[in-house]
């Protein structure tokens, strides 16, 4: 295995009957150990969680290389950085300084229960903000853009087309929904 030529950080939850999912792009995945070439590694683009139907913990990235399940499996471990020959891609030589940001997510429950999609969404992709001076106008001190009437459901795009507003969601539990959006703002 490759695991002689990785950095990266390893936390492990000390119990047994652990599942393991990552995000995937509008999928969440079960994270199978050890399937051909994910023993170098399995992705998830934001996050991987280790849990069961009582308590887990997630790691939440900001652009690392993907995730692996120790060979206990209880653990996981965040690939960092990778060096030494590597399968289809040869001689990897690290140089320079790197940063690396990542964020451990205790839960109560498993990972729907955790609510560890949105929280690692709200970890990675904070919203854009300006804070002007208050005016005179009509709009209230504090408002949203939108809002979803269901909790699983997530905005993932938002523009405009000759006059007409488009809105890009999904649902993340894997779960029917009828999705009403909300809005302070008036036409």
């Amino acid at each position: 295995m490759y695991d002689n030529h990785k950095l990266g950080i390893m936390f492990q939850a000390y119990t047994n009957n652990l599942t393991c999912y990552t995000d995937r792009p509008f999928i969440i995945d079960k994270a199978q150990q050890y399937k051909y070439l994910e023993h170098v590694a399995f992705y998830g683009l934001t996050w991987a969680d280790l849990s069961s139907i009582k308590f887990g913990f997630a790691l939440f990235n900001k652009r690392t290389m993907g995730y692996r399940r120790a060979n206990r499996s209880d653990t996981l471990f965040m690939v960092l950085a990778q060096s030494g020959r590597v399968p289809m891609w040869g001689d990897v030589i690290l140089n320079g300084n790197y940063t690396y940001e990542y964020a451990l997510y205790p839960h109560i429950g498993d990972w729907k229960t955790g609510d560890v999609h949105r929280e690692a969404n709200n970890y990675n992709f904070k919203a854009l903000t300006y804070v002007g001076d208050p005016s005179k106008g009509t709009l209230p001190q504090r408002l949203s853009l939108l809002e979803s009437s269901v909790k699983n459901v997530l905005v993932s795009a938002v523009y405009t087309k000759k006059g007409k507003l488009y809105v890009r969601m999904y649902e993340y539990i894997g779960e029917s929904a009828s999705v009403n959006l909300l809005s302070q703002i008036s036409h």
